[in-house]
């Protein structure tokens, strides 16, 4: 290759690097879970969003409050028929007290409020009122940090605070007499400190103490601007707030940027770390001390503007770029999250948006934006040179080297030697190393005739030998000759041919009894036991030959001896472990022979794998599995067990994974081929420590025989320990949730009813269990669950 173009190609895959976060941050939005009107959602907008201590998300809209549990929506609203009642439907806000109740405010109403349990759904209004203790027209209704709830209302020139007390009436806290705020807007918010800060449109922004006295009145020139610019005060704030480490944000109307205030200043500042070019709209704070900013390029004076970008200001202060969360609607309206960098609620003008916003360290390459059901460059053969260099073989026309320093790719031609034009090739397998600077693989020419390639890494030549027998996979014996697993009209299906290097001969192994075991068999997959014995997987299931290629054994899935059936007669990849076990991957589970036992333990999707079809299998330096297959990527914890799941919502290109494509470089980072290109990751990357969270009965459905009815109980759930069923009640239903709500309906679920069953019983992706006709007894039900990644409550 010229210097010329040797530059050119790393100009280009500079390039492609460059796109590589924008792909994968659209694939965050394309994983997105979305709910609407037809999931349930009693209102398409979605403007308030909190977690209640039931531990499920509440939401308010336009027209009810929701409660959602992953799976259903349960409404809350003013209508006459429905049984969960509220005294209205259009809810503004929604917050919490200092009991956990939840604070539901309405819209343009601040004559009453609705205070809701979340456990028992008791619900108590709230008037605001002269017989509640409130003199004067309410102005607006406010929550202090310790779940406090007070009222601003004004009577002719005073303004007075008020806190609501045990029996649902208000005190007085002060009285600004003589201090008439005018008919503009009044916005109050408490503080930490007890201070309150109380803005009007009309008189400007105040500082007042618990006891009533006024600390400080701010004034136009306590909002620094930018030189030459005025800022119109007083005026009405997009948002007021504090966050959790006690500073106050303020961003006003008509004026761009934002501001803020610490305790320990009298006047206002502009942060120098956030864009203050923008209006400021919305701000939200997480459960972990980040907050959320959204902004608008322009003034404009929908109550919900287009958005131009989403900061993250990070509990360090770190300022993260989310404006991808935006997609191509950009119309959030709130958003609600325990952590910004993990999992997001956004409400939207046309729904409810859950995003896994984790962003793992793993690299793509090759990859391109698509969708999942979508195909990309397909990558097969994987290995490593003495240079550090990893090399992988696309399956039509094209091999790479990435050099895992710098994450650039070179690309690879194989050239004829005689005529000097580029090979042409497809059905590529797998790729070895040989003597640390020379790589062999295999590929085929038009269907019709196999191909073994070898590349000279250090003088970048190539030489190609063409047999008429298709390879299917390979691999190098410990003398160093190559033996094929092969297909041949001539053989009628599946046959073995050594390959001699030095010679360059292909020939075909005869069998020492006459027949060729592998008549009718398509193979996929050859291994060298370490004790010299051959495996040769197939779609007819695994032959095993001796040294001589006398055949040992035949497993399969038709065997009449069931301690030995495999799981499915297809098998795609053959490994041995340190303790001479052979694992298998199937297309109906992980196979894991122990040939000393002759015994076999099966894993499949229902035991937590990613799915049941394996096609790569690489060992972590635990002894644990990294599993590849063809919906995910699975780790297996081989103490435990234990499955973790890998999609594209974790950083992978694509969910569907490739035969051959799977290596552990010498640094230990992994590398798996699929569909759409290479991923790159070390194990930490990947690995989540957590475990799930425990499930929660949202829900309880029986036949009461003696009434005549179904029942539905939906309170009173969480600390329930015990229920009580008449034995003649035909039967009833219990409804369980995984309180994380990503992908929800990829959760799955084990149950186990002692003593009835001997052992758990699972349920998959089904969040219900019924039982019919139990006879009278005491049972105990036992509830497993797993999210979508695999991790165990």
């Amino acid at each position: 290759m010229s210097k010329f173009a040797k530059s050119l190609l790393i100009l280009f895959f500079l390039a492609l690097f460059g796109t590589g976060a924008c792909l994968a941050q659209s694939r965050l939005l394309q994983q997105a879970d979305f709910f609407e009107l037809n999931e349930g959602l009693s209102n398409r907008l979605v403007k308030t969003i909190i977690r209640g201590r039931d531990q499920l998300i509440w939401i308010g809209t336009n027209n009810g409050l929701n409660r959602f549990d992953g799976y259903e929506f349960l409404v809350f609203n003013s209508d006459w028929d429905n049984p969960h009642q509220l005294s209205g439907s259009n809810i503004a806000a929604l917050k919490q007290d200092k009991s956990g109740r939840i604070v539901v405010l309405y819209e343009n109403i601040t004559t009453n409020f609705d205070l809701l349990d979340p456990l028992s759904f008791k619900t108590q209004r709230v008037d605001i009122s002269p017989s509640t203790g409130v003199n004067g027209l309410g102005r607006t209704i406010s929550v202090s940090p310790d779940g406090e709830i007070y009222v601003a209302a004004e009577n002719d020139s005073t303004l007075s605070v008020y806190r609501m007390t045990p029996d649902y009436r208000f005190s007085t806290v002060f009285s600004l007499k003589e201090k008439g705020f005018g008919h503009g807007q009044v916005d109050l918010l408490p503080l930490k400190n007890g201070d309150f800060l109380i803005n009007s449109t009309d008189k400007g922004m105040i500082l007042v103490s618990p006891e009533g006295g006024i600390k400080q009145f701010y004034l136009s020139n306590n909002f620094p601007c930018a030189e030459g610019s005025v800022i119109k005060y007083p005026d009405h704030p997009r948002f007021m707030s504090q966050d959790q480490q006690g500073r106050v944000w303020v961003a006003w109307y008509s004026t761009p940027g934002i501001f803020r205030l610490t305790e320990e200043d009298s006047c206002f500042e502009k942060p120098q770390e956030l864009p203050q070019d923008y209006y400021y709209v919305l701000a939200w704070e997480d459960d972990s001390g980040n907050i959320l900013f959204a902004q608008t390029s322009r003034l404009l004076s929908q109550a919900y503007p287009a958005l131009s970008r989403f900061n993250c200001l990070s509990k360090e202060n770190r300022v993260v770029d989310f404006s991808y969360l935006l997609g191509q609607r950009n119309f959030p309206i709130t958003a609600y999250s325990r952590d910004f960098f993990k999992t997001i609620f956004l409400g939207l003008d046309t729904g409810l948006k859950i995003i896994r916003n984790k962003r793992p360290n793993v690299k793509n390459f090759l990859d391109q934006d698509i969708n999942t059901d979508e195909r990309g460059a397909s990558i097969r053969g994987i290995t490593q040179g003495r240079d550090g260099k990893v090399y992988f073989a696309r399956e039509i026309n094209y091999w790479y080297a990435l050099n895992p320093a710098t994450n650039l790719l070179d690309t690879i031609q194989i050239m004829d030697e005689l005529t000097g034009k580029p090979i042409e090739f497809s059905c590529s397998s797998n790729l070895y190393t040989v003597a640390d600077t020379i790589i062999w693989g295999a590929s085929c020419l038009n269907n019709t005739v196999g191909q073994l390639h070898r590349y000279d890494m250090v003088n970048c030549t190539a030489k190609t030998y063409r047999t008429k027998y298709l390879i299917s996979a390979f691999t190098i014996l410990q003398g160093g000759n190559f033996l094929l697993a092969c297909t041949s009209d001539d053989s009628n299906g599946g046959l073995l041919v050594t390959f001699n290097p030095k010679t360059g001969e292909f020939t075909p192994v005869p069998s020492p009894d006459g027949d060729n075991p592998l008549s009718g068999t398509i193979p996929r997959y050859i291994f060298e036991r370490s004790n010299g014995d051959i495996w040769l997987a197939t779609e007819q299931g695994v032959f095993v030959f001796a040294p001589d290629f006398h055949l040992i054994h035949h497993y399969n899935a038709n065997s009449d001896d069931t301690g030995l059936r495999l799981s499915h007669n297809v098998c795609y990849v053959i490994y041995e472990d340190n303790d001479c076990n052979m694992l298998l991957g199937t297309e109906n589970g992980l196979n894991i022979i122990d040939p000393e036992s002759n015994s076999i333990r099966i894993y499949r999707k229902k035991d937590g794998m990613a799915s049941d079809v394996v096609c790569g299998i690489v060992p972590d330096e635990k002894g644990n599995y990294w599993i590849s297959t063809y919906y995910g990527l699975s780790y297996l914890d081989t103490r435990e067990g234990d499955f973790q799941n890998f999609f594209v919502a974790d950083g992978l290109s694509h969910n569907e994974f490739n035969r051959f494509s799977f290596f552990r470089g010498t640094d230990g980072r992994y590398y798996f081929g699929g569909v759409n290109g290479l991923n790159a990751f070390y194990g930490y990357d990947l690995r989540a420590e957590l475990d799930a969270p425990p499930p929660l009965l949202t829900k309880i459905t029986r036949y009461d025989y003696g009434k005549d009815q179904v029942e539905v109980q939906d309170t009173g759930l969480l600390f329930l320990n015990k229920l009580v069923i008449n034995p003649q009640d035909p039967y009833f239903i219990l409804q369980f949730s995984l309180p994380e709500f990503y992908r929800s309906r990829h959760h799955k679920f084990w149950t186990r009813l002692d003593p009835l069953d001997k052992e758990w019983v699972y349920q998959g992706a089904n969040n219900t269990v019924r039982y019919n006709r139990l006879s009278a007894g005491n049972y105990t039900l036992r509830v497993a669950g797993a999210l979508a990644n695999g991790l165990r409550s």
